[in-house]
C-alpha cells in the first residue's frame, strides 16, 4: 500500500503487463518518463487485453506516471489502454496512451462512476474501427470516455487529445465524439488542453450518424472548457452528408447537459452536412450552451467573443501557439471575473508551463499557450485600397493606418490573385503609381502596413485591375506576334481587332504596317455571341468569337476574383466547337489555374484548388456579324493610315469581299447621311 513502483527504460509486454488490477494504493511510474518506458499490451483479435484495468477497489492515492501504453484492444468493446470503473480516486500524469489501442468506447481512457485527474498526457492515435469486424454497438467517445452517475469530477488538464478517429461503413454502429465522450451527472473540466484532428468518418448508407468529430457532451453532463482549444476535428458520412454532424462537438441537452467555454479557440473544425453553423456545434434538445472570452469559427453570442482567424505560428506543422499577428493576445478574462461561469479554473501557467499572463502583464491570452507579450506589437492592416487602370500603370490608393509608429507600406502583386511577393516599399504615402505594366492583363494587388520597430501587417483587402492601351494613336501589323494591345511596341496582329477594341473611338487613328490583310484578318475573323448565366455568386455575362465553326477568342470575368480570378483565356481547341447557338461547346483555362466550360446545358468553372460551381439559365445571342468586307468601321468615326503608303500596304478582297463596309444606312458617320 502506498507503495512506488519505478519501470526501468524499455518496452514491457506479455503475461503480467496487461489487465493490470493492483487493487491497493500504488504509484506505477516509467523512469525517463513515457518516452522511455512502455506497456505493450500485445493484443490481438481473438487474444484482448486492456492495459490497466482499475475496479472492485476504492483507491484514494493511486497514480500511473510516465508510461506509453499502446495495442490494447478491449474485451467488450468498452476501454482500451486504462479502464477505470468504480474506482475511488485516479491520477494520471504525463503518459502516453496510444497508438494502437482499439475499443468501441474509450479506447485510449474509460472511466466510469470515478473521480480522476488527467494531466500532462497525450491521447492519440487510438481507433474504434467498426469496419473490422471488432465491436458492435455505438462509438462514443474514441480517445477518452467519461461516465457518472454519482457526480464525479474528471479534470483534463495540460493534455493533448488528438488523431483519433472512429470508423464505420453500411448498417451499423452510430458514432458520437472522435476525441471524447462525457454523459451523466459528471463535471469534467478541461483546462490547458489541445483537442485537435479527431475524426468520425463512415460510409455505405444515410440514416447512420457521425456526430461530434471533437467530442460529445450528453444526458445531463457538465463541461468547462478554460483556456483550451479545439481544432480541425472531423465528422463526416461520405455517403449521406447531412448525416456528419458537428465538427467541433456534438451537445445532447436531455437532462440538462450544460458546456462553458471560457478563454478558449475553436476553430477549423468540419463535417459533411452543408450547414454552416453545425461545422462547429450540432445539438438536440436544447443543451445549455455559455461562451465568453473565446474565438468561435462561428459567431457566438456572449461576453467579448471573438470570431475571427486566431493567426497561429505554423498550423501546417501543428504548432497552435498564438502568432504576433493574433488579436487574440491579451484578451482574455482574469480569475478575478468571479461573475463568469469557470473563472476559477483559470490556471497561473499555460500548457507548457509559462506564466499567465506573461511578462508583458495585462489580461491573459485566449487558448491554451500563453504569449510574453500583453497584446500584438503588429499594425492593423491598411483599409480602403483601390486601384484605377491606366495605360501601362494602375494607380493605388487607401487610408492612412490609424498606427502611429506606421512608416511605410509594403506593395504586393501580381497577374494571379493573393500575390505574395512584396515588390517594393513606399513611405509616408497614401497613394503610389506602379508602372510598367502590360495592358489588357488583369492584374491584383493588396498592401501591407509597417511600423518603426519592422513589423509588418497582414494584407489588405485585394483589389485587381487591367491596364489599357489609351495613346490617340493605334497600330497595326499583320507579322506581329505576341501580347496585343494596340501600342507600337504591341500592335494589333489584324485590322479588325484594333477598330472592335474598346479603346478604340471616335477621333483614334490606326496606323497600318506594310502587308496584304485579306477577310480573315479584318471583319471575317469572327463573329461575336454574348453569353450569360447565373450562378451562386449571382449574374455572369461575357462573350465569345467564332470563325467558321471554330471558338477563337472569349472575353469572361467571373464577378467573384477572389475564389475565379483572371480573364486571360486560352481556348481548348480540342474540345470547343460551335454549330449553332443550339449546339456549341466553350471550354478555356487561363493562367490562374481557373478552367471553365460552358455548353448549351452546362456550366463549370473550377479554380486551382479544385473549388468549383455549376450554373443555370443560361443564354447566348449573336452580338455582331462578319460583315461581306475586308473591313468594317462599325459606325466609328476613325482615321485608317498605311504607314507606308499604298505600295506597300494592301486590302485584298480576293475577289469575294469589297475592300470597306461603311453602312450609312445603320451608322452614323461625320460627313455621311442615311438614305432616309
Amino acid at each position: 500500500e502506498n507503495d512506488t513502483i519505478k519501470l526501468k527504460p524499455g518496452t514491457l509486454t506479455g503475461y503480467g503487463n496487461n489487465n493490470i488490477n493492483p487493487q491497493k494504493d500504488l504509484i506505477i511510474m516509467g523512469v525517463g518518463g513515457a518516452d522511455s518506458v512502455t506497456i505493450d499490451v500485445g493484443a490481438s483479435f481473438n487474444n484482448r487485453y486492456y492495459g490497466f484495468h482499475l475496479y472492485n477497489y476504492t483507491y484514494t492515492a493511486m497514480k500511473i506516471k510516465g508510461v506509453t501504453i499502446v495495442n490494447a484492444i478491449s474485451p467488450d468493446g468498452n476501454g482500451g489502454a486504462i479502464k477505470i470503473d468504480n474506482a475511488g480516486f485516479i491520477e494520471i500524469e504525463d503518459c502516453v496512451i496510444g497508438p494502437g489501442n482499439k475499443a468501441a468506447s474509450g479506447a485510449g481512457i474509460y472511466i466510469n462512476d470515478t473521480d480522476v485527474n488527467v494531466s500532462g498526457t497525450t491521447i492519440k492515435g487510438n481507433t474504434a474501427p467498426m469496419t473490422s469486424g471488432y465491436f458492435s454497438g455505438e462509438v462514443k467517445g474514441v480517445g477518452l470516455y467519461i461516465n457518472s452517475g454519482n457526480s464525479n469530477t474528471v479534470n483534463i488538464t495540460n493534455c493533448l487529445i488528438r488523431g483519433n478517429s472512429g470508423t464505420a461503413s453500411g448498417n451499423q454502429n452510430d458514432m458520437y465524439g472522435g476525441g471524447f465522450y462525457a454523459i451523466g451527472s459528471s463535471t469534467t473540466n478541461f483546462i490547458n488542453t489541445f483537442i485537435y484532428n479527431n475524426d468520425l468518418s463512415r460510409s455505405g448508407t444515410s440514416g447512420w450518424w457521425s456526430r461530434g468529430g471533437g467530442g460529445a457532451v450528453t444526458n445531463g453532463a457538465q463541461v468547462y472548457f478554460v483556456h483550451s482549444d479545439i481544432l480541425k476535428n472531423n465528422a463526416e458520412n461520405t455517403s449521406s452528408a447531412s448525416d456528419g454532424r458537428g465538427g467541433a462537438l456534438w451537445l445532447g441537452g436531455s437532462n440538462g447537459a450544460s458546456v462553458y467555454f471560457l478563454n478558449s479557440i475553436i476553430w477549423g473544425n468540419t463535417a459533411s452536412t452543408s450547414d454552416a453553423s453545425e461545422q462547429m456545434f450540432a445539438s438536440e434538445n436544447f443543451p445549455y450552451i455559455v461562451m465568453n472570452y473565446s474565438d468561435a469559427q462561428v459567431a457566438t453570442s456572449g461576453t467579448d467573443n471573438l470570431n475571427e482567424d486566431p493567426k497561429f505560428a505554423n498550423e501546417d506543422n501543428n504548432n497552435y501557439a498564438l502568432s504576433l499577428r493574433s488579436g487574440l493576445l491579451g484578451v482574455g478574462a482574469t480569475s478575478s471575473m468571479t461573475s463568469i461561469a469557470g473563472a476559477s479554473l483559470i490556471p497561473d501557467t499555460d500548457i507548457l508551463g509559462n506564466d499567465r499572463p506573461g511578462s508583458g502583464g495585462g489580461n491573459p491570452d485566449i487558448g491554451a499557450i500563453e504569449n510574453a507579450l500583453s497584446d500584438s506589437p503588429v499594425p492593423d492592416a491598411p483599409s480602403g485600397l483601390t486601384a484605377t487602370a491606366g495605360d501601362g500603370q494602375v494607380d493605388l490608393s487607401w487610408t492612412a493606418s490609424s498606427d502611429s509608429d506606421v512608416s511605410k507600406y509594403g506593395i504586393y502583386y501580381a497577374t494571379s490573385s493573393e500575390p505574395s511577393v512584396k515588390q517594393f516599399e513606399v513611405s509616408n504615402a497614401t497613394s503610389i503609381t506602379v508602372s510598367d505594366l502590360s495592358n489588357n492583363i488583369n492584374y491584383y494587388f493588396r498592401i501591407t502596413a509597417i511600423d518603426d520597430n519592422s513589423y509588418e501587417s497582414s494584407y489588405s483587402d485585394e483589389v485587381s485591375a487591367a491596364p489599357q492601351f489609351s495613346g490617340s494613336t493605334i497600330y497595326v501589323d499583320g507579322s506581329a506576334t505576341g501580347s496585343e494591345d494596340g501600342s507600337q511596341s504591341n500592335p494589333y496582329h489584324t485590322l479588325q481587332e484594333a477598330i472592335s477594341a474598346e479603346a478604340t473611338t471616335d477621333g483614334k487613328r490606326i496606323l497600318v504596317l506594310a502587308g496584304t490583310y485579306t477577310y480573315d484578318s479584318g471583319s471575317g475573323s469572327g463573329t461575336t455571341y454574348n453569353f450569360d448565366y447565373n450562378d451562386q455568386d449571382g449574374y455572369q455575362s461575357g462573350s465569345f468569337t467564332v470563325s467558321g465553326n471554330t471558338v477563337t477568342t472569349i472575353n469572361f470575368t467571373h464577378s467573384n476574383q477572389n475564389l475565379y480570378s483572371g480573364n486571360d483565356w486560352t481556348i481548348q481547341t480540342g474540345t470547343s466547337h460551335f454549330n449553332s447557338i443550339y449546339d456549341y461547346s466553350v471550354e478555356a483555362s487561363n493562367s490562374s489555374g481557373v478552367y471553365f466550360q460552358f455548353e448549351q446545358s452546362y456550366v463549370q468553372i473550377v479554380n486551382q484548388y479544385n473549388q468549383y460551381q455549376g450554373g443555370h439559365n443560361q443564354s447566348v445571342y449573336q452580338s455582331s456579324f462578319a460583315a461581306n468586307a475586308v473591313i468594317d468601321l462599325q459606325g466609328k468615326n476613325i482615321t485608317l493610315e498605311a504607314v507606308s503608303g499604298p505600295d506597300s500596304t494592301f486590302i485584298d478582297g480576293e475577289g469575294d469581299y469589297t475592300a470597306l463596309d461603311m453602312d450609312a444606312g445603320n451608322d452614323d458617320y461625320d460627313g455621311y447621311a442615311s438614305s432616309t
